[in-house]
């Protein structure tokens, strides 16, 4: 009988693995049978607790001796799986960030399952930090191999089923023949046209069902597709599961951080390696000199053979868009592709992917790792689509970019959205798992996670500093010629544009439909947007470091937890699993800094902390809790940053605590507004704070540190058309908010000052009741009263996290989200969203200079030092409008 799965299996330790071809936009009916194949392989992973980062330790010191947290990891091994035969795969190598990857394989009587394997990530004294594993607890019976008769159990006949059953487009299979090449069992099939490289055919277990079987593995790269077919080695009948090791997409380039020829022009780009990661430059591999497009890094190849060739290093090809014959422009095509391949080399190098960590390269220069495997660029290839080979450390990929079709055809090695996309991919198959074992994340989880990395990365790397919250993206919309590109949905922030959550993927896997990878991308495109609020975008041209080697920008620090996530993630991890890897990374590097940024984007969409993942298609639960979650490093020396701080709603009893904020924060005003009012403002403040906070119409969320000290707070209700116009009547920034008290008298003006009053407060009153009520149009929607930060907490995006508290409820409520901004705030605002209705000022000079003059008529003093505090001050009022729902 056919076995069905989902879509990957783990660890294939010496042969390739690949991604299919991103052909628009539904998947062919080879992709549909191979799904139906592929394993549904379960890992566990056990992430380390805070304890471990608590424990006094000296500054971690990278090993030169594997024996130390090799050992370690086996007696973990050991520990937690003791009946296990398994064998230590020869890939360890620590990290940047200074953590230890060791990686074992399963074995049953000396062979590989080829599905199992272990990982273990120790800290630099030794601790274990986490580990996964998709090992099988249940051991088979060994057949007798040699009792088997007939075609069916022999390597030839395993080859023949595997073409028959798949339909592969091999032909002279009848007359082929098997031939022994080594001692390991290896066999090659002889005599056959269509595939790339001659078949080849080996005995290797794998887990299927909950059991471990004997099976025919039959690898076959027919150029679209590169697959272990694994044939039940009993019967010669069965499929008992396929890996597809082709990685594919369609994309563009100009200079970098331009991903396509509308965004930039092209420009002459002189010695742009970065020698600290490129010693040998990008035309040398250390032995030879090349004037080719060919270097330690990567090398071009052109169906045509046409390689550009310059004996002064000069690549300047005429290239425009509109031109209709692609040959005409294959050497600027291959100069476009080799730059950005070498560039993104360049930065993945300083984030950690280098050699011990199996990046693509000719010669290592003593570094580690397994050298011999710099990436082969196809330019123009045929098939019309994007794809990467990606095989084990030491053995290059190769990555084929076509020409898409259309009027003019546009040549993907343009749209670095696709080139990028599919790099990530060959970075993601070596880290997950470990750089021997490149057949991880290749079931529909993994699919899913694979596919939203590559997709999110050129996203990154795209985003412009001009770019706010609400800037969306997709894959290839250069290459297609369409808006949304590949996708169906952008990656975006929007939950009204893309409606997608944790539960999705109960449908997704599915289908293997392309949303698969918009879920993941979107979650961290939600994470990247927490993170700039702190750190800024962050330059894209290059990598920078702190004094603690962490990554500045928001930009390039992501990326490189998304590449050490990946390391620590064990082979067949699934979203919630990978979210834990991402959260772990983030402790390794910086302590838990941005754990309530990280958390707060995995929990909007559904990535919580009571998330489950179940058996079964449909076992996915969604969690939006995060705010129970503490925060790490409690004992503090500067001011809470905002990723230390957390938010949650208010209480009665922190009525006093919010009235203190509000009277610190508008305390600059206290003077200007106490010539008015007949109580003392700081009474006024507090006795209203401690009323409003009880009306259930009125919602505050605060700000709170680790010791629970409210620090900030916002305050907000929600507006429908049937509610009375008064309720929304607009509240200076700095103004105290009218609430129905039983003392009325608390907010009673000076009997002196009324007319005066009169004159200041309501002549605009008109104007801006209307431009609001234009605005809002009767919907209903989210009206911000206040946002206020204690002073001491202002400016380390503390207001922010509030803010985007509410973005978020009235994103899931789909409405659109008012409030009044001050000069201070508009620049966050707009980065958040916001779009200006009407601008307003308030000239604080003129108006002291008023008040003093009006109580000198009439004999009064008190306020005469107004007219100096306040002399050439004034207040700048935005009306503002987040359109969430105008789609």
């Amino acid at each position: 009988m056919v076995l069905f799965g989902a879509l990957v299996l783990l660890g294939l330790a010496s042969r390739a693995v690949g991604h299919p071809g991103h052909r628009p936009r539904q998947l062919s009916k080879r992709a549909q049978l191979l799904n139906s194949y592929r394993f549904n392989t379960v890992s566990s992973y056990a992430p380390g607790d805070d304890a471990i980062f608590h424990k006094p330790r000296t500054t971690t010191e990278r090993r030169d001796k594997r024996a130390d947290y090799v050992g370690i990891a086996t007696l973990k091994l050991r520990e937690v799986a003791p009946q296990a035969e398994f064998r230590l795969v020869d890939d360890s190598y620590v990290g940047s960030n200074g953590v230890a990857h060791v990686h074992f394989q399963q074995t049953v009587d000396g062979i590989d399952v080829d599905n199992a394997q272990f990982n273990v990530n120790l800290l630099g004294d030794g601790t274990v930090l986490s580990f996964g594993s998709s090992f099988s607890e249940h051991t088979p019976e060994i057949p007798n191999i040699s009792k088997r008769t007939g075609p069916s159990t022999t390597p030839l006949g395993a080859f023949q089923t595997a073409v028959q059953l798949l339909d592969l487009p091999i032909t002279g299979v009848a007359a082929s023949t098997a031939e022994s090449i080594d001692d390991d069992g290896t066999y090659v099939i002889r005599g056959v046209r269509g595939a790339v490289t001659d078949p080849l055919v080996k005995l290797a277990y794998v887990q299927v069902n909950g059991s471990v079987a004997l099976a025919w593995r039959v690898e076959t790269d027919i150029g679209t597709n590169w697959l272990h077919t694994y044939i039940d080695a009993t019967t010669g009948k069965d499929i008992s599961g396929v890996v597809d090791y082709t990685d594919t997409a369609t994309y563009e380039v100009y200079p970098w951080g331009s991903m396509n020829p509308d965004e930039s022009a092209r420009q002459s780009v002189a010695n742009p390696e970065d020698t600290a990661t490129s010693p040998f430059g990008w035309h040398s591999d250390g032995t030879q000199e090349y004037t080719t497009l060919h270097g330690n890094n990567a090398f071009v190849t052109i169906s045509s053979g046409n390689n550009p060739s310059s004996s002064d290093l000069l690549f300047s090809y005429p290239y425009s868009p509109a031109t209709t014959d692609p040959a005409s422009y294959v050497e600027a095509s291959a100069t476009q592709g080799f730059y950005i391949v070498n560039r993104f080399h360049d930065i993945l190098y300083k984030l950690g992917f280098d050699e011990d960590a199996g990046n693509f390269q000719t010669n290592n220069n003593g570094k580690g790792g397994a050298s011999g495997d710099p990436l082969e660029l196809i330019v123009q290839a045929s098939g019309g689509s994007a794809q990467i080979y990606v095989p084990a450390d030491g053995r290059s990929p190769r990555l084929s970019m076509g020409v898409w079709s259309g009027t003019p055809q546009r040549d993907s090695m343009f749209d670095a959205t696709v080139l990028l996309h599919e790099y990530m991919h060959g970075v993601t198959r070596r880290l997950v798992g470990g750089p021997a074992t490149s057949g991880c994340l290749s079931d529909m989880n993994g699919l899913s996670i694979n596919e939203g990395y590559s997709d999110f990365v050129p996203t990154l790397l795209r985003v412009k500093e001009s770019d706010t919250r609400s800037t969306d993206y997709t894959i290839a919309d250069w290459a297609t010629g369409q808006p949304i590109g590949l996708r169906s949905h952008y990656v975006s922030t929007s939950l009204v544009k893309t409606p997608l959550t944790y539960s999705s993927l109960n449908d997704l896997v599915s289908t293997g439909g392309f949303d698969l990878a918009t879920v993941w991308a979107s979650v961290l495109y939600d994470v990247f947007w927490n993170m700039v609020d702190t750190y800024g975008i962050g330059d894209v041209s290059a990598v920078s470091f702190d004094a603690n080697g962490v990554p500045q920008g928001a930009r390039y620090l992501l990326l490189k937890l998304i590449l050490d996530s990946e390391a620590l993630m064990p082979c067949n991890a699934h979203h919630l699993q990978a979210r834990d890897a991402l959260l772990e990374a983030d402790r390794v590097l910086t302590g838990g800094v941005n754990k309530c940024s990280i958390w707060r984007g995995f929990a909007r969409r559904g990535f919580g902390q009571d998330a489950v993942y179940g058996s079964g298609t449909r076992g996915r639960t969604q969690s939006f809790l995060f705010s129970t979650l503490l925060p790490l490093n409690l004992t503090k020396t500067e001011p809470t940053m905002a990723s230390e701080i957390q938010i949650r709603l208010a209480k009665p009893s922190d009525a006093d605590a919010i009235g203190k904020v509000h009277n610190e924060a508008l305390n600059q005003f206290h003077e200007f507004y106490q010539a008015f009012y007949e109580h003392p403002i700081e009474q006024i403040i507090l006795v209203n704070t401690r009323n409003v906070v009880q009306n259930p119409k009125h919602q505050f969320y605060v700000a709170v540190d680790e010791l629970d000290t409210v620090v900030g707070f916002i305050r907000y209700h929600v507006v429908d058309a049937t509610e009375p116009s008064d309720a929304t009547t607009t509240v200076e920034a700095h103004e105290i908010p009218a609430v129905t008290t039983p003392a009325s008298n608390l907010f009673a003006i000076k009997d002196h000052m009324k007319e005066l009053w009169e004159r200041f407060g309501h002549p605009r009153e008109d104007e801006m009741d209307a431009c609001y009520e234009k605005a809002v149009d009767g919907r209903k929607h989210s009206y911000i009263k206040h946002i206020m930060v204690d002073p001491k907490y202002q400016r380390k995006g503390i207001g922010a996290k509030l803010l985007r508290t509410v973005i978020d409820i009235s994103d899931t409520e789909r409405v659109p989200t008012f409030l009044v901004a001050s000069a201070e705030g508009h620049g966050l605002y707009k980065r958040l969203g916001f779009e200006d209705l009407g601008t307003w000022t308030i000239d604080n000079g003129r108006w002291a200079k008023e008040i003093v003059q009006h109580e000198h008529d009439l004999g009064l003093t008190g306020n005469e030092r107004l007219s100096e505090w306040f002399a050439g001050t004034q207040e700048v009022e935005k009306y503002m409008m987040r359109w969430e729902t105008r789609e």
